[in-house]
């Protein structure tokens, strides 16, 4: 292979690990072959991944429960009454990443919340 040869197929390469890199979003099943469900330990799970932006949550999860998205402060407290930036009741839900920092996921059904069902991730 002659040396501009050499560089055509390293040129392409690098384009092609560029578009994977720009369009290679993941997406997060929550709680993982469980689901988001009561007594999956939501904090663990999240600290063995890196959250980019672009990535998306994917929740699934039966009838009864929902995944609403709060401020940092009804997580703490998980009293969701009025503070609630996104609520659905589906079965499955998912959320693009689509801003850097914080983002707080709560059951707010029964007392699921206090009991664990709560989830904080950071984007990068």
């Amino acid at each position: 292979m002659s040396k501009v040869n050499v560089q055509i197929v390293c040129g392409i390469l690098l384009i092609l690990v560029l578009i994977q890199s720009i369009s290679g979003h993941k997406v997060y099943r929550v709680g993982d072959n469980q689901g988001w469900n009561p007594n999956v330990d939501f904090k663990a799970w999240s600290a063995r991944k890196t959250f980019h932006l672009g990535d998306v949550l994917e929740f699934n999860y039966g009838e009864g429960l929902e995944v609403q998205e709060v401020s940092a402060k009804v997580f703490q407290s998980c009293n969701h009454n009025g503070a609630v930036i996104f609520e659905d009741h589906s079965g499955k839900t998912a959320i693009p990443l689509r801003r850097n920092g914080s983002h707080y996921f709560i059951c707010g059904v029964f007392d699921y919340c206090n009991h664990g069902m709560k989830l904080n991730i950071t984007v990068n």
